[in-house]
Order: structure tokens, then sequence, then C-alpha cells
């Protein structure tokens, strides 16, 4: 059982806040969290082995990579919607979420291409 304590002590981090976002809109893999906040791989992993003890996060094996998931939370759920609903207020979290966007853009078009 997830303690809603510790859902806002991830929160409170913004390194943790801003994986925790992007987790949000699906599943990802440490060197796409690289790429998408443009910190150092130590500082992602770091980040994710503490969400992962907090149970917040799942992981999955995908051939050679591990990949990241948000566990299900209520209050995790309702906490970052309430960021994501005032995501102008908070520059580097509308940032990662704009390179997410513009990501499965460029991946939309790719995949329409090649059909």
């Amino acid at each position: 059982m997830i303690e809603p304590s510790d859902c806002f002590k991830a929160c409170a981090d913004e390194t943790r806040l801003r994986l925790l976002m992007l987790l949000r809109e699906g599943d990802f893999c440490v060197c796409e969290l690289v790429s998408l906040t443009e910190l150092p791989q130590p500082k992602i992993s770091k980040h994710l082995r503490r969400l992962r003890e907090l149970d917040l996060v799942k992981t999955k094996r995908d051939d050679n990579f591990v990949r990241y998931s948000l566990r299900e939370h209520e209050v995790l759920r309702q906490t970052l919607e309430i960021v994501r609903k005032n995501l102008d207020a908070y520059e580097t979290l509308r940032k990662d979420h704009e390179r997410i966007t513009d990501r499965a853009i460029l991946r939309e078009r790719y995949h329409s291409l090649r059909l």
C-alpha cells in the first residue's frame, strides 16, 4: 500500500516530479528520460530508484532496456493531474511536456510515412 505522504515526498523533488509527469504520458527507458529531461543519466537513475523504493513506479524488461511506468495510485494520479492543469506555472515541466509532444508528433509522422 502506497502512503499518501510518500507520494507527496516524491513530488516535492523537482527531478522526481518531472519524471512522474513524463511517466504519466507512458512508459520510458532511462535513455529516453535522459533525452527528454536533458539531465545526466546517473541523476535520472538515482531518482527512478527512489521512486521504485516508494512503489510509485514499476519496471518491465524490454529486450536490452528496462522500461519504467507509473503504478496505479489514486493520490498520485490526482496530484499529477493538478500539476498538469497548472503546467504554465512550471516552466521546466512545461518544456518537458512540449518536448514529449513534439516527439510524439514526429513519431506519428514517421510511422505514417512508412505505411
